[in-house]
């Protein structure tokens, strides 16, 4: 029952109660059918009874709503003939009591009289129990830590700790690309002996994943490490000199980063890819990271063909970085602009002079001597001073023997040149990210 000790204060004798105490009546208290703090009478079926004191008090319609312990209609079907004791409704749902603030108080300090504190005594004991075995259990943890951790770091060292963006199973499928080595055929075009090659592998104790065969009929051998690879390398070229062997070389991804506002400098874009994308800063920062799988080098900074207002970035980064651009949606957040889209560029050279694949027009060893090939047309001309007025015509598949529409379309055409598309595959297979991401975006 609300009330408040601190407003009206009268003195009252409790009904029916051994002896006489005084007491702060509540301003709610009900005196001569009136309530004490509204100064109006009282319907009696809208008043409480202490249960200890036997005093009345104004339990609904007081003018002050904090006195009120429930709606008219609450109070007189289900709490009234509670705390009244009706026999029917004690039946059904019990019997409730009700005591005002005052004899709640005076019932709490005689109990704290007659105990003389013992039960905040009881209490105060049981708290500092409750501490002293915590702390006996939390010493017994960090023992135990003590003896675990220094195992957790030896294999720390061993393998990189897991971040949320950095994917290590790409890190593997790198390992695993150096450790395949190719055994040519020999000039006869003969493949290597499987005996021996398996007769090599047990006498050196080496041990192979999986043996291939490749589209050229050269045999592929997967080892369990690098140092096995080159182990085999180095006993096959004493017991089968005739079959040649090479390791492969894996190839950094390539992307083009669209939608840059300025031309800035290739210094502030690495610096940016870093620092405004959390998953690339936590694999840089990462202790376990190696130099190669940090590696972020900003080739070029170029204009778009058809807005010249806006820039794009070709960058070449290590397979990890390429994962954690991808685990963000193949988006990138440089500067001050809205997010930049990030496109996969799958490098093939090819001769900008005779439109053939595999060198340059201009390199250190010279320019191309070939006579000039159109990448439009498959014209004698360059594709520069072409006119456009011939139909398309790709100069490497009328090379191969293709005909009629295989050949509608440029020398230079990712998407339509099937001898284009093909190179493109084979930079994939050289790639690890590309090997666990079916990627079919080019730009």
């Amino acid at each position: 029952m609300p009330d408040s000790p601190k407003s009206s204060i009268t003195d009252f004798s409790p009904q029916n109660t051994e002896g006489t105490r005084t007491y702060i009546a509540a301003p709610n208290i009900i005196q001569n059918d009136c309530c004490n703090h509204c100064q109006e009478g009282v319907n009696p079926d809208y008043r409480v009874q202490c249960y200890d004191c036997k005093n009345y008090f104004h339990a609904v319609g007081c003018t002050d709503d904090s006195y009120c312990v429930s709606a008219p209609s609450s109070f007189t079907s289900h709490l009234g003939p509670a705390v009244s004791n009706t026999k029917s409704y004690e039946k059904r749902f019990g019997r409730f009591l009700f005591f005002c603030n005052h004899c709640i108080t005076v019932k709490e300090e005689m109990t704290e009289q007659s105990t003389g504190g013992a039960a905040n005594v009881y209490v105060d004991r049981k708290i500092e129990e409750l501490k002293q075995n915590f702390a006996e259990e939390l010493s017994g943890v960090k023992e135990m830590l003590k003896e675990i951790l220094p195992s957790k770091q030896n294999n720390a060292l061993a393998k990189p700790p897991m971040t949320p963006c950095n994917p290590w199973d790409d890190s593997q499928r790198t390992e695993k690309l150096r450790s395949m080595i190719v055994i040519k055929n020999d000039q006869s075009g003969k493949p290597i002996d499987k005996s021996m090659l398996e007769e090599s592998c047990i006498k050196n104790k080496i041990s192979i994943v999986n043996t291939m065969k490749l589209k050229s009929n050269d045999t592929a051998v997967i080892l369990n490490s690098r140092s096995e690879a080159e182990t085999l390398r180095e006993k096959l070229s004493k017991a089968s000199p005739q079959h040649s062997t090479s390791t492969v070389a894996t190839k950094l991804p390539r992307i083009t980063v669209v939608g840059l506002e300025r031309d800035y400098l290739k210094e502030e874009i690495k610096e940016m890819i870093v620092s405004q994308n959390h998953g690339i800063d936590l694999l840089i920062n990462d202790p376990g990271t190696s130099i190669e799988d940090k590696k972020i080098d900003v080739v070029a900074i170029v204009p778009l063909k058809n807005d010249q207002n806006s820039f794009k970035a070709i960058v070449r980064v290590s397979n990890l970085v390429r994962s954690a651009i991808a685990k963000q949606g193949d988006k990138l957040f440089i500067g001050t602009q809205r997010v930049c889209k990030v496109y996969d560029s799958f490098f093939v050279l090819r001769c900008f002079n005779c439109q053939s694949f595999g060198h340059h027009s201009k390199s250190h060893q010279g320019h191309c001597k070939s006579e000039h090939v159109c990448g439009f047309c498959a014209g004698a001309h360059e594709t520069r001073t072409c006119d456009r007025s011939a139909p398309l015509c790709c100069s490497n598949c009328k090379k191969a023997g293709k005909h009629g529409n295989e050949l509608l379309h440029a020398a230079y055409d990712p998407v339509l040149c099937p001898i284009f598309k093909d190179l493109q595959e084979k930079v994939k297979k050289t790639t690890p990210f590309y090997q666990s991401h079916n990627t079919d975006r080019n730009h």
